[in-house]
């Protein structure tokens, strides 16, 4: 009688695991990292969707993991404009529409001031519906170029 109590402990133990790595959505069930492709090279994505996850971006963080970028995602394709504000590390910017890299910001550097006014503003040279932050000088070293491709997996 003690060993089959043991065994319903264990199996519900087991279950409520289950259900709560499904529903963080944990890769072991199927549900992947978004990420992003451009000529071979991955990066694993953080989404930017909401209008306050797109104002706060990567502010105020101190890095961005290795293969690692941040993803912004709009409704619409539109002439972006981007600032570093409170940002304490570079980035390339690249601008994305139809998954197609339509400009390049390298080395946006981290800014010598947290003014607004005095910041410069980065704006894209054709509307785009997706940018792409990574650490700076990964577009150069990576030989990306307007034009190349961009696989978006699991963005949704």
């Amino acid at each position: 009688m003690r060993n089959i109590i043991i065994i319903y402990i264990v199996l519900i133990i087991a279950v409520v695991g289950l259900f709560y790595f499904q529903r963080n959505n944990l890769p072991f069930f199927g549900k992947s990292t978004p990420n992003a492709q451009i000529d071979g090279k991955t990066y694993n994505l953080i989404l930017a969707k909401t209008e306050q996850e797109q104002v706060t971006g990567l502010s105020g963080r101190a890095s961005l993991d290795k293969n690692t970028g941040m993803l912004f995602i709009f409704a619409t394709a539109e002439y972006q404009r981007f600032w570093m504000i409170k940002m304490r590390f570079p980035i390339d910017i690249i601008y994305i529409d139809n998954n197609k890299i339509v400009d390049i910001v390298p080395d946006a550097p981290v800014p010598t001031t947290n003014d607004p006014t005095k910041l410069p503003i980065y704006t894209s040279k054709a509307p785009a519906n997706y940018v792409l932050e990574i650490n700076a000088s990964q577009a150069s070293d990576n030989k990306f170029k307007v034009g190349d491709t961009v696989t978006f997996s699991n963005i949704q």
